[in-house]
């Protein structure tokens, strides 16, 4: 019996190497499922969370937004603080101008008190202060020229009295004084006299024994200021009550009133 080469092409497979070939390593199909696991992982967490990215980016995109927001409540801010400031300041003006407006009112009735029958408002503003007195500012700069209770006007100065006395008294106390009777020969000196006196008060002015009319410097009566035609007295007083133009009425020398005396300065 011939016995047959058999090579290795027409050997059958033993069944130790179909059982050897069928085996396949645990480790490879452990470390494929494991890298499956994590891809598949990843998958689902990307499709769990698919807006974080989304999210992230909206953020950064509103912080600009946000800061330009604030800006604007800044300068808004200043705004209103600038407007609240000049408000302030108007206000503080305002106050300073009332005050001295105030002020002035008090003291002004005080500027008037050394005339005795001046009527003075319970207000009284500068303008009719210096209206109802004009020089009085004058006066209190240069009291130191025409002393104590005399008032300065064009050049003069004059003493309304405080006390009634009769003519001849009148014109021996105001030559005591060192002047005489006053003489409102000048029309400017006539309404200052009018102006301060507002009553009755003996002026210069007396009829001669000849009849005509004399100043107490012996000078002739030039232009005259009567309310009424002369009557038969003598003396002459001025009423400061009426219109400057008419305020000479005569009267009794022995009469007594107030008196008006004149010096030089």
């Amino acid at each position: 019996m011939e016995m047959e080469v058999l090579t290795s092409a027409d050997r059958k497979p033993d069944d130790k190497d179909v059982e050897e070939s069928a085996e396949i390593p645990e480790t490879d199909v452990i470390e494929a499922a494991e890298g499956g696991d994590e891809d598949e992982t990843n998958v689902y967490s990307k499709l769990q969370n698919p807006a974080e990215d989304v999210y992230e980016t909206a953020t950064l995109a509103k912080q600009p937004q946000k800061h330009i927001t604030n800006f604007s409540r800044f300068r808004l801010f200043r705004a209103v603080t600038a407007i609240l400031s000049v408000i302030c300041l108007i206000l503080l003006v305002v106050i300073i101008a009332l005050a001295m407006k105030l002020q002035m009112q008090s003291m002004c009735p005080d500027r008037l008190n050394e005339g005795e029958n001046i009527d003075v408002s319970s207000v009284c503003t500068l303008e009719r202060c210096l209206s109802i007195y004009p020089q009085r500012q004058v006066h209190t700069s240069t009291c130191h020229k025409c002393g104590k209770d005399w008032v300065e006007f064009e050049g003069f100065c004059f003493l309304l009295s405080r006390e009634r006395l009769t003519w001849s008294e009148s014109r021996s106390e105001c030559r005591r004084r060192g002047g005489y009777l006053a003489v409102p020969d000048q029309d400017r000196v006539q309404n200052f006299l009018s102006q301060v006196s507002k009553s009755l008060h003996w002026i210069g002015l007396s009829r001669s024994r000849s009849g005509a009319w004399l100043w107490v410097d012996n000078s002739t009566l030039g232009k005259s200021n009567w309310s009424e035609q002369p009557g038969e007295a003598d003396c002459v007083y001025l009423n400061g009550e009426a219109v400057p133009a008419q305020s000479w009425t005569t009267a009794k020398c022995s009469a007594v009133t107030y008196y008006i005396c004149q010096k030089d300065r």
